[in-house]
């Protein structure tokens, strides 16, 4: 499931059992720092579509650790889209990341201008209303606080994707990358015309990283 699709009364039965079970652990994870209306209405009818179809989310968690850190439990034969939905994920917030970091640089540099900081040094303190150049660096020292935390936030996702990444042999590392974590991802037999394997070696070499992503991050 893409991070932009909501679970609705309209689409819930065409998705599948273990991705609504991957969303419901996102959105019991946000419920833990942000309660809407929104999340909670979603959060309650992928639960009670799970219990009219004796789907109960016991059959895809193995053990309370799992349950307490919202990791699916997949069927095997189900795993390949969700590693794939998983590496798409990886591949936007890592694109995300370096944004922000980027943009954090720049507004750092701002602050750090001889203008703005004798400005903002020179200020009385008064209790008075802000000056437009006080305004100004509030702003953008609120915009860095964001900006970093929202990083962080994102690391938390990375950092468990990189571990299952790093277990990879050098050849089905550079299959993943050209594969999945590209701009425009190519169809299967296009990569094969660029890479010296055979049509056997590379689809073993793929199913063998995908299950050990798989098996890294606890889906099999």
């Amino acid at each position: 499931m893409r991070r932009k699709i909501s679970v609705t009364e309209q689409n819930i039965a065409s998705i599948p059992l273990s991705w609504l079970t991957v969303r419901y652990g996102q959105l019991k994870k946000q419920l833990r720092t942000t309660i809407t209306p929104e999340l909670v209405q979603e959060s309650s009818l992928i639960a009670t579509y799970m219990a009219e179809s004796g789907n109960g989310f016991d059959d895809f968690y193995a053990g309370a650790e799992q349950v307490e850190l919202n990791i699916p439990q997949t069927k095997k034969e189900e795993y390949v889209p969700l590693v794939e939905e998983l590496l798409e994920q990886y591949f936007l917030n890592t694109k995300r990341k370096r944004k922000l970091e980027l943009d954090l640089e720049t507004i750092q540099s701002q602050l750090a201008l001889p203008a703005m900081t004798a400005s903002y040094s020179g200020m009385s303190g008064s209790g008075g209303p802000a000056s437009p150049i006080e305004a100004e660096y509030i702003r953008k020292e609120q915009r860095m606080t964001n900006k970093a935390q929202e990083i962080a936030d994102l690391d938390i996702e990375i950092d468990e994707m990189d571990r299952a990444l790093s277990r990879l042999s050098s050849e089905q590392s550079d299959l993943i990358k050209k594969r999945y974590l590209v701009r425009e991802k190519p169809y299967d037999y296009e990569l094969l015309e660029h890479m010296l394997y055979n049509r056997q070696k590379y689809f073993q070499l793929k199913h063998n990283a995908l299950c050990k992503i798989a098996s890294s991050l606890k889906i099999i």
